[in-house]
């Protein structure tokens, strides 16, 4: 799995996006440069794809001009609050391992299981549920494939805002898939013992 998520990070495609948010907001790579003290052109290195995208750098460019990272690693934006989008974020390990932890016990799954799902061993779960570790990009892109939930939850609480549209057919979806377990023939014959 872990080289499967590794071969689709397109981190040209990646560095690109950084590069727009910086362009969008007039900033020339050598402000960037002088804002994050960065010396050894690390910013040119993300922008070029040559070097895989820091989350630092990501949460400066969110800090600094609101983006997501959502969009800047996956290229999907999500609606978030006018809160979420101007707030200072820090990353808080112990936080965001609570987040992970919740919806693991909510889920019922174990350690081991919730490790098997994301790529991770048992150990490794419990070091970000425990805030000994935060996860990197690529453990925290299969969380969120494995969740459904944004990088930005993950990493900083963020709640997506969901149109009542999508609200209204993800239900029905939800409707749709329950009729069908219960009149598949498995479900029938429990029905009738």
């Amino acid at each position: 799995m872990e080289k499967e998520l590794e071969n689709t990070l397109d981190w040209r495609e990646i560095g690109q996006r950084f590069k727009e948010v910086r362009e969008r907001h007039n900033y020339k790579r050598s402000m960037i440069m002088e804002k994050t003290d960065d010396q050894g052109g690390a910013v040119y290195k993300y922008e070029a794809g040559a070097q895989p995208a820091s989350t630092n750098y990501a949460l400066f460019l969110r800090n600094t001009f609101g983006a997501s990272f959502d969009w800047l690693y996956d290229g999907v934006e999500n609606l978030r609050s006018e809160r979420d989008r101007t707030e200072k974020k820090i990353f808080n390990p112990r936080a965001i391992g609570a987040r992970l932890k919740a919806i693991r016990l909510k889920m019922g799954l174990t350690q081991k299981e919730f490790g098997l799902l994301i790529g991770l061993s048992s150990v490794g779960v419990g070091n970000i549920e425990n805030g000994h570790r935060t996860p990197e990009i690529k453990t925290a892109l299969k969380i969120k494939r494995a969740l459904g939930k944004p990088l930005d939850w993950i990493y900083f609480g963020d709640e997506p805002i969901i149109p009542k549209k999508n609200r209204l057919q993800a239900k029905q979806s939800k409707s749709n898939q329950i009729k069908s377990n219960q009149s598949s023939p498995k479900a029938k014959k429990k029905s009738r013992l």
